[in-house]
């Protein structure tokens, strides 16, 4: 250990014996426990004492092995006479180099690992934490540990499998596991959820238990498998299809929707099942949907079953970790198809029942007026004259209320669509260039989501213009956003609308000719949505202002 002969360290005095060890002449341990006094004298960085006559110190010295230092154990105990008199003493020098080398390995994993890690005493006290520990328990770098018990860190309801494993560890390590998840309470009540793992100390009735918190991943996992029952349980079939046309996922809806198996519909493509798609036009569904980002439309399927459905796809395009894919949302509209057909043909059958029927009245009305007038201009009698005009006005009227069901008859036929309103006015104005009037518009780049008839509006504006204008000889048209919605405005400079029928000018019926053209702008606009009232000044001109929801009105690029 010191490399000096035995002859030159016995019965030598003044201290020679401790040269080796310490490279000066002082008091070893073996004259601390004979001498009291001299214990005054010399330290050891540790030094203990075991009833008061067994001592145990550590040093380290730096001029052994070689120079590079080595740690020593020293153990000294007294030696006893037949009388039991402390008569000599003994020491025993043991070199821990290599286990405090070990030691301070395991120490330096211990404080710098990343992982949270804490050592439990047998009766559960807490002896020792890592800084990872203190962090995950919310508790600072000053805080003590040494009063804690480590079952005061548990979650109340984790605590009775937390102390069985505890005890069963120490007595039968193999039957409890090495790794479990349990809930630890945050300094400030918070719960973490960690996964624990524990394992004995070796030759000790301490464990060592490392932490890692997994809160943050269980509540991901919480709100995955949220969402995979949120699409399992979604009233739409899901379908995910690959460029291949082969489907590699379905939700609950789709396998009901389509009345296969998972496994079937998973082995399947989509040309096996949907005759409109074969799989060149699956292709080019699959670039537009690329390219637009989504599609939407209607198709035909066959169940399993054999039976034809039609559903109503929305299909978007996704980008997924470098792969491609399609997510199509499939609902089944085979008994909306089948009613909106079957009053579509009711529609037909109606208006061509009204269409003959009118034309049948027409023409009895126009028998009614040719005889009318030819009887006119035959009588002289003025009596006669005074009851045949009732009777051809009133024929006359008749004539005007059939035309209007033909118009009437044309209003929500045809579904919606997005009109220019620039060129909707071109056309309505160029039905009135008969009459000095100038048509002045800025809304060149407006849409309007209306009725097919909506052309008919702005004529029947228009028409009010010439009819009751008087001197007017200008319509100006503007367009404008204002809280959330589209305001047309259409105004003249005529005689304008006397207050007390500004709100009966829309009313069947109403007005100094047949009272129906605004009344039919009102029902055509009403159809999207969209108000008209006059809000004009009498004696300054009309003004028809047009209120369009937010999503009925949209600017061309």
């Amino acid at each position: 250990m010191t490399g000096t002969p035995a002859s030159e360290m016995l019965g030598k005095d003044n201290y020679e014996y401790a040269l080796p060890f310490y490279g000066i002449r002082r008091p070893i341990l073996i004259d601390l426990l004979l001498n009291e006094d001299l214990r005054k004298e010399v330290s050891y960085p540790i030094l203990k004492c075991e009833d008061k006559s067994r001592f145990f110190a550590e040093i380290f010295l730096p001029h052994l092995r070689e120079g590079k230092g080595a740690y020593l154990w020293f153990t000294a105990s007294p030696l006893y006479d037949t009388d039991g008199n402390i008569s000599g003493a003994i020491e025993s020098i043991r070199d821990i180099t290599d286990y405090k080398m070990t030691e301070g390995l395991y120490q330096t994993v211990f404080e710098n690992t990343g992982t949270a890690m804490v050592v439990v005493e047998e009766d559960a006290s807490i002896s020792h934490v890592n800084e990872k520990m203190k962090d995950l328990l919310g508790y600072s770098k000053k805080d003590s540990v040494d009063l804690m018990k480590w079952y005061d860190q548990v979650f109340d309801e984790d605590l009775e499998k937390m102390l069985e494993y505890h005890s069963l560890r120490r007595t039968n390590s193999d039957s409890v596991p090495k790794s479990y998840e349990c809930r630890l309470i945050h300094k400030n009540g918070e719960v973490k959820i960690v996964t624990l793992t524990a394992a004995m100390i070796p030759g000790t009735k301490k464990s060592i238990i490392s932490i890692i918190d997994i809160t943050d991943q269980k509540e991901k996992e919480k709100i995955l498998r949220f969402t995979q029952f949120s699409v399992d349980n979604a009233p739409e079939g899901i379908i995910w299809a690959d460029s291949n046309a082969k489907f590699f996922a379905a939700n609950k809806s789709a396998i009901e929707l389509y009345g296969y198996t998972k496994e079937e519909l998973l082995n399947m493509s989509i040309p096996d099942f949907a005759p409109d798609f074969p799989y060149d036009r699956f292709l080019e569904f699959w670039n537009k949907a690329k390219e637009k980002g989504n599609l939407s439309f209607e198709t035909e399927v066959i169940r399993k079953n054999n039976r034809s459905i039609i559903i109503e796809l929305s299909v978007a395009f996704l980008n997924f970790e470098g792969q491609d894919y399609e997510c199509g949302f499939a609902r089944d509209i085979t008994d909306r198809k089948n009613a909106e057909n079957a009053l579509k043909t009711l529609n037909n059958k109606l208006n061509l029942l009204s269409s003959v029927t009118r034309h049948d009245i027409s023409n009895q009305i126009s028998v009614i007026m040719g005889y009318g007038e030819l009887l006119e201009m035959e009588i002289d009698d003025e009596k006669a004259e005074r009851y045949l005009k009732p009777i051809i006005e009133a024929t006359e009227k008749i004539q005007n209320q059939i035309s209007f069901t033909r118009a009437y008859q044309e209003i929500g036929v045809n579904s919606p669509t997005w009109q220019s309103v620039d060129s909707l006015l071109k056309n309505s104005g160029e039905n009135i260039s008969d009459i000095d009037i100038r048509i002045n518009s800025d809304a060149k780049n407006v849409e309007i989501y209306a009725d097919h008839m909506l052309e008919k509006v702005f004529y029947s504006i228009f028409e009010n213009t010439v009819r009751h204008g008087g001197h007017a000889t200008e319509i100006n048209i503007s367009f404008s956003e204002k809280n959330g919605q589209g305001i047309l405005i259409i105004e003249d400079n005529g005689k304008g609308v006397a207050d007390n029928i500004k709100d009966k000018i829309f009313e069947r019926g109403v007005g100094s000719n047949t009272g129906l053209g605004l009344f039919l702008a009102r029902e055509i606009l009403g159809i999207t949505g969209i108000t008209i009232s006059e809000t004009g000044i009498e004696g300054k001109g009309a003004r028809f202002e047009v209120i369009v929801p937010k999503s009925g009105y949209r600017f061309k690029d």
